[in-house]
């Protein structure tokens, strides 16, 4: 259970094809303790990357990619409304990669 002044953020960091570049759920050891609970669930995800374009996705810790791809979806995604079997929104969102 998370404390009323904050939440447990996860990172996940996907290149513009869709594959996962980095993750991070809890910070411990880099980020400092929340001073009411004493935890260290703050995300820290420090990556040498490439020139490129990246998405960096923002969700609470029970809410994670799925696989190594951005079109696996994620543990929480929004239901499949067009009946496709692969996942809701996220699975269907669109990766066009402009690396011009």
């Amino acid at each position: 259970m998370i404390a009323s002044r904050g939440f447990e953020p996860d990172l996940t960091l996907f290149e513009c094809l869709g594959n996962r570049q980095g993750a991070n759920n809890d910070g411990t050891g880099t980020v400092a303790a929340d001073i009411s609970t004493g935890n260290a669930f703050d995300s820290y995800l420090a990556l040498n990357l490439a020139q490129d374009v990246y998405r960096l996705y923002l969700t609470e810790s029970d809410n994670t990619a799925v696989d190594a791809r951005l079109s696996d979806g994620f543990t929480q995604d929004w239901r499949d409304v067009a009946g496709s079997g692969r996942g809701g929104a996220l699975s269907r969102f669109n990766r066009r990669c402009d690396r011009s």
